[in-house]
């Protein structure tokens, strides 16, 4: 979430989600981006030379603001930081990406300054890490485990955690469909499976109804998740408290399931393979 252009249709947007999590006791982790890029704006920002007061979470009369911190108080939104601009820093010929490649200590500062903003603008500590475009490294890793970041949420594209450093939750899916169908299915949803489901606001204003059926479909994850004794609807500090170890163990295994699935499609014809450096 960040202000983009202020567009009344896409406040409702988030508020009706928001609503939808609260109609069946859910909880949403919501990415936050502290300096998002102005339209035409072609000049990075210095994290050394940055002030709080650039960031558009600094204005308590903000309607965004307002938005979150209300949905925060009543324990429906788990702040996230989601980078810093959300600035393609990649060169073009690599996958896209903000922190990835980038040194320690501009990871380190850019992401103090985002979580210095959100914290005081929500009155609630910032402990999730959401990467611009899933894209990081080692060194992001170092960054969060300096700035006492509890949570790192990828996709399952690479895993350049090192050992036992900060807890990894994999992003599985950005259809509800397929999360429903996860969750209906017991044979392929053991005790113990966690499901991140991501959603980005561009699947809630499809065009041709298709943003009506996404929520229809979410509305339907949310239901099952509130009346089924097998699932529930946390934030990721309210996940299963085991070491950072055993959660990168489990990310790496979510990596080499897609990469074995990724790899089968490709020899299948079914799909384009994505080169990266």
């Amino acid at each position: 979430i960040s202000p983009y252009d202020g567009s009344p249709r896409q406040m409702e947007t988030e508020k009706r989600l928001f609503d939808l999590a609260d109609k069946y006791n859910g909880m949403v982790s919501v990415g936050v981006i502290p300096f998002p890029v102005a339209e035409n704006d072609t000049e990075p920002l210095i994290p050394a030379a940055t002030q709080l007061t650039q960031s558009w979470l600094s204005n308590p009369g903000d309607p965004w603001v307002q938005l979150l911190r209300q949905n925060v108080d009543r324990g429906v939104v788990k702040p996230a930081l989601h980078g810093f601009e959300h600035r393609r820093r990649s060169s073009p010929n690599c996958r896209p990406g903000e922190y990835r490649h980038q040194p320690l200590e501009w990871q380190r500062e850019s992401t103090r300054l985002g979580r210095d903003v959100m914290a005081t603008a929500l009155q609630k500590p910032v402990r999730v890490f959401i990467p611009p475009w899933n894209a990081w490294d080692a060194n992001t890793v170092d960054a969060l485990k300096q700035l006492d970041f509890e949570w790192l949420s990828p996709d399952q594209h690479q895993a350049e955690s090192a050992p036992a450093a900060i807890k990894i939750a994999p992003q599985c899916t950005a259809d509800p469909v397929v999360a429903l169908a996860a969750m209906q299915g017991e044979q392929n949803s053991p005790p113990g499976t966690v499901l991140v489901l991501v959603t980005h606001p561009f699947d809630f204003e499809k065009s041709e109804g298709t943003g009506e059926a996404y929520f229809q479909a979410l509305e339907k994850v949310f239901a099952l998740a509130d009346s089924s004794p097998r699932w529930t609807s946390v934030g990721f500090s309210d996940l299963p408290d085991e070491p950072p170890a055993q959660w990168t163990s489990r990310f790496r295994a979510a990596v080499h399931w897609n990469q074995t699935r990724q790899l089968f499609e490709d020899f299948s014809g079914n799909s384009q393979s994505i080169a990266e450096t």
